[in-house]
């Protein structure tokens, strides 16, 4: 099986996958996919500003591993807040 054959058989059993879920499901999909690569754009050049700016390995690595604290400890009252008064409520507060 060549490359253009394997790209065929992926391209039909992708095809025949997503030809199951609603018209809904599918904008979803598009959706999330663009918000994700539009809000990893610049994460791609925080690294290089960093380093630009003097920083080493280790405090790359701490800026990194600091985001990630943030998220971790800000999604359980953020859940909590959306599970008793709503996305409406927080999206407009």
């Amino acid at each position: 099986m060549n490359l253009f054959q394997l790209k065929t058989a992926l391209r039909s059993i992708l095809y025949d996958f997503l030809k199951g879920f609603d018209r809904r499901l599918k904008v979803l999909f598009v959706a999330i996919g663009l918000q994700n690569w539009s809000t990893s754009l610049p994460s791609q050049y925080n690294q290089l500003y960093a380093t630009s700016l003097g920083a080493n390995s280790i405090e790359l690595g701490s800026l990194n591993s600091i985001g990630s604290l943030v998220n971790s400890i800000i999604s359980a009252p953020i859940g909590w807040v959306i599970d008793r008064y709503g996305v409406k409520y927080l999206a407009i507060w």
